[in-house]
């Protein structure tokens, strides 16, 4: 790819100048890795030939040191329109090239602004919303909302997986529209997913939250309680779970000491994106591991817990599921 190349598609891309589609295609081909050093070549050029006015936004990725975080406004003569952009450069060293770890595209149309939050399928980032309320994006997800969320409601959008410290204001509820779920809130902590092998679901740590399925009505939650739907068959089950196995992920590393493996696949199926099936719930609380995850690879971490535990898995790398047979101990 030459970098003239590139920087002639961001400029498309930051001129508001192409459709929905084209404009998610090339959103993804900013986060990919390959080619970095030109798109981040072209991106600089096109940075330079922005008007001076920089805003930087404070946006880090936990799986890595941000060596650059840019943002600049500027409007679109006759058009009302304005683009805001920021990349996030990151240098971690478990990664064996510089890649994108996170991106903000805003663009405004008809006087109100939509965000979208982006994370890349190789990290994870969090943010400030306007309200106030904090957000942390697993990998691969995509958060979206209009405006400054000063209205009534504070609506947003998720795919994938996002973790909410909704800063509280009652009189304007937060809402997270996740898949066929919506989720109520007005100050709180809680973890929901949507669009993958598990369908949509929502953990709650702290506080309390109100799941809205159209075809059901209203569910209230309490902490440590989760709801999950599944989204093929409408299918949903509100059960009692340990909600810190379902939001650790948003730390730096996983630290278990003396955790039953049913915990701690709970943990890593966050922590890695994956879908982690055991053939005995059971046996896998009654069989106790410590260990620390930091930048392990998920097949190093189902490695190990053969190693440790004599059971076995079956994990091709091409999907996103993983089947975990617990060894039966007398």
């Amino acid at each position: 790819m030459k970098s003239d190349s590139a920087k002639n598609i961001l400029q498309q891309y930051s001129g508001n100048d192409l459709g929905e589609i084209e404009s998610s295609s090339i959103e993804q081909w900013m986060l990919d890795e390959e080619g970095f050093d030109k798109k981040s070549e072209a991106m600089q050029s096109v940075w330079d030939d922005i008007p001076k006015g920089v805003r930087v936004e404070g946006l880090r990725s936990s799986k890595s040191v941000l060596s650059d975080a840019k943002m600049q406004e500027y409007g679109s003569s006759g058009k009302g329109r304005r683009l805001r952009l920021v990349a996030i450069l990151s240098t971690a060293a478990a990664v064996a090239s510089i890649i994108f770890s996170a991106a903000l595209l805003y663009q405004r149309s008809q006087n109100e602004e939509t965000i979208c939050l982006v994370s890349s399928r190789d990290g994870k980032g969090d943010f400030t919303l306007p309200d106030g309320t904090l957000v942390w994006l697993n990998h691969g997800s995509r958060l979206t909302y209009k405006g400054d969320l000063q209205g009534k409601e504070r609506r947003v959008t998720l795919e994938g997986e996002g973790y909410f410290d909704v800063y509280k204001d009652s009189a304007h509820p937060f809402v997270v529209s996740a898949g066929k779920m919506d989720v109520k809130v007005l100050g709180t902590k809680f973890t929901i997913f949507s669009g993958d092998e598990r369908g949509t679901g929502v953990y709650l740590r702290e506080g309390a939250v109100e799941a809205f399925i159209p075809e059901i009505g209203s569910i209230p939650l309490s902490p440590d309680q989760a709801l999950i739907l599944d989204s093929e068959t409408g299918v949903w089950s509100k059960k009692k779970v340990k909600a810190s196995n379902h939001t650790s992920w948003i730390d730096d590393r996983l630290v278990f000491y003396n955790t039953s493996l049913f915990d701690i696949v709970e943990n890593l199926e966050h922590w890695y994106s994956v879908d982690i099936v055991l053939d005995d719930e059971v046996a896998a609380k009654k069989v106790n591991l410590s260990m620390t995850v930091r930048s392990e690879t998920i097949d190093d971490i189902l490695l190990a817990i053969k190693s440790l535990t004599g059971s076995s898995f079956r994990y091709d790398g091409s999907s996103k599921k993983i089947d975990l047979f617990i060894k039966q101990h007398k």
